[in-house]
């Protein structure tokens, strides 16, 4: 699967924010490396919308 649309299906699921932050981010530094790097408010979009419902408020409370 290309990352780029790994990145747009990315969830949280059942581990804690750390590991998911952590996975975004191994997922950003692979595209870096291979110089097809997202743009900031990209990785902010996905990342916030790959928290799911639980992390709900977070995304609320950023778009204020």
């Amino acid at each position: 699967m290309n990352l780029k649309e790994c990145m747009t299906h990315f969830t949280k699921r059942n581990g804690t924010i750390s590991e998911y932050i952590h996975d975004i981010k191994a997922i950003f530094d692979e595209l870096t490396i291979i110089d097809s790097k997202l743009d900031d408010v990209d990785l902010v979009i996905y990342s916030l919308n790959g928290l799911g419902p639980e992390s709900q408020h977070i995304n609320y409370c950023l778009c204020w």
